[in-house]
């Protein structure tokens, strides 16, 4: 599902999540949320197509994330006013004025693109086209293609995976990569972001490198002169150690792109299993990361194997042939989630252990039931 997210920054962080229908996905608040943790709480409801500010110009938080997720940034012609943000949020339940204002921005950026919508789910062709097709059409106007375009585009796309799926029906186990796949495509497009934050950091440190240079040598024509020595001392040590700032960061993107890099080659070779976040699933895995809730035996339709934490709590999913094992073989990265083929056996082989250790169990319980049962009756 492609998502409109409105953010509002700040010590105590509002997220704000629609579908294309405007309908209301999720409004969450939380204090000291980092970038990494909100875009941990976005990707739980889908894929975000756009990222939607108050407030113009857009704070530098909401473009990070718009250039981590690959989405399109939506401000306001101007700051929207307290008296338009009440107004646009009236129908809704909210509990601060943090998810006020980010509901307000994404509201806001719903209805600049409704009418293109609306547009679209009129047009003749959509009896043939799934909601998720319409959702990716859209998704494609929103980030500037014509109507028309995107539905050749799709259509396109749609040859290509019929014949991947084509190749797919040959192979022994056919796990469900549809959104995985999304998920490496928007991996991809961090890949760029960040190469581009790479290329703008090495300038960055060229430049100070240049004034370094320029400083040292200002610093040695006036060593006996100048009174302001140690000043031009503690700029020289100030430029020096936002370059190694710089370099270190420097690093820890290149690391981040190495091990994005790594984890790709891996999930191709098979050596590791994506695992989809509860209720998604991938070859019928899951990951329960939250507590378990009626609403949720729905959600329980093709999944073979739950990950979750306290397993032997889940003894009724049994009786529903679901295996449950600890979530504690799960690896996560940028939001994906996998487990290895070797640890996927071990917790499998554990699960199946507990599982026929709460079965004696509760066959000797029938046993002192029955028992006593007699012991009453003679």
């Amino acid at each position: 599902m492609h998502t409109i997210v409105g953010i509002d920054p700040g010590t105590t962080a509002g997220i704000a999540v629609l579908n294309f229908k405007g309908e209301l996905v999720d409004l969450f608040s939380s204090k000291d949320m980092g970038i990494d943790e909100v875009l941990k709480h976005i990707i739980e409801f889908g894929i975000a197509s756009v990222i939607a500010s108050d407030v113009n110009p857009s704070p530098q938080f909401v473009n990070k994330i718009s250039a981590r997720t690959g989405a399109v940034v939506f401000k306001p012609d101007k700051t929207l006013p307290v008296k338009e943000k009440t107004e646009l949020t009236k129908n809704f339940t909210i509990e601060d004025a943090h998810q006020r204002d980010s509901l307000a921005a994404a509201i806001n950026a719903f209805n600049k693109f409704k009418n293109k919508f609306a547009k679209i789910d009129a047009m003749d062709f959509n009896e043939f086209l799934s909601e998720e097709q319409k959702d990716e059409i859209k998704h494609l106007v929103v980030h500037g293609h014509s109507i028309d375009s995107a539905i050749k585009d799709l259509i396109d796309e749609g040859k290509g995976e019929e014949e991947k799926k084509e190749e797919k029906r040959k192979e022994e186990i056919e796990p469900e990569l549809s959104a995985e796949i999304q998920k490496i495509k928007d991996l991809e497009n961090q890949n760029k972001v960040l190469r581009e934050e790479i290329k703008i950091k090495e300038r960055e440190i060229s430049e100070l490198e240049d004034k370094i240079f320029e400083v040292k040598g200002k610093y040695k024509l006036e060593l006996h002169r100048d009174k302001k020595i140690k000043e031009d001392g503690q700029i020289i040590k100030s430029f020096e150690y936002g370059m190694k700032d710089l370099q270190e960061r420097l690093n820890e993107k290149i690391a981040g792109i190495d091990n994005l890099v790594e984890l790709w080659n891996t999930l191709a070779k098979g050596d590791i299993i994506p695992v989809g976040i509860f209720p998604e699933k991938f070859g019928g895995i899951s990951w329960l990361r939250r507590k378990f809730k009626k609403k949720d035996y729905k959600n329980l339709q093709r999944i073979k194997i739950l990950f979750a934490p306290n397993p032997q709590e889940h003894k009724d999913l049994l009786e529903k042939r679901i295996l449950v094992c600890d979530e504690k073989y799960i690896k996560e990265f940028s939001g994906c989630a996998y487990v290895t083929y070797d640890d996927l056996e071990t917790a499998k082989k554990e699960a199946e252990e507990m599982k026929y250790k709460m079965t004696k169990v509760d066959e000797r319980k029938l046993t002192d039931i029955i028992q006593s049962y007699r012991s009453e009756r003679n």
